[in-house]
């Protein structure tokens, strides 16, 4: 699979730069969203672990991550949701990329909230430690993650079928333990 970056200039860095309400809106009615995101996993015994995401799109059983910013990498950009979100430092060479996915979302947050949502998302694994599960639960972000429910283990695709997961985090699954 090739997955390169193109720089013209290596020296150039773009600068970060904030939308409007309105603007973001626009935005999303008009263009794909690109964000990475990451499944926290264990080799033994198959074990992927899911927190309970209580802001749409996404809301239920669901992984971390979200949007990139200009100029980002996807590496970069999953290692700066993962410490925003769960407070973890993670090296960038512990992930490992899985691929890309497209979703369309039928509704989301920003009104109006029935025009939907595109994102491309470039999805990764990270193979965690109890104690790093442990800290993450912990620290998970409040007005992303349902806290008091923290991650759940779920050690087979018929466990994540049963509990109504989407199709997708079934691929991440499918795909970190074919490997």
């Amino acid at each position: 699979m090739l997955q390169k970056r193109y720089e013209q200039d290596s020296s150039y860095k773009m600068k970060p730069k904030y939308m409007s309400d309105k603007a973001l809106s626009e935005m999303y009615s008009a263009r794909p969203v690109t964000s990475s995101d990451v499944i926290f996993f264990q080799r033994a015994p198959k074990a992927v672990f899911l927190t309970t995401r209580i802001i749409i799109p996404g809301e239920g059983l669901w992984v971390v991550g979200g949007a990139r910013k200009a100029g980002e990498t996807a590496t970069e950009t999953i290692t700066r949701r993962v410490k925003t979100e769960t407070s973890l430092e993670i090296d960038e060479d512990r992930f490992i990329f899985l691929g890309i996915i497209e979703y369309i979302w039928p509704y989301r947050l920003q009104p109006p909230s029935n025009e939907g949502r595109h994102d491309i998302n470039y999805v990764f694994g990270l193979e965690v430690t109890d104690e790093e599960l442990t800290a993450a639960t912990s620290n998970l972000d409040p007005e992303e993650y349902d806290t008091k429910a923290g991650f759940r283990r779920f050690n087979s695709v018929n466990e994540l079928e049963a509990a109504g997961v989407r199709q997708n985090i079934i691929d991440y699954y499918t795909e970190l333990f074919k490997r």
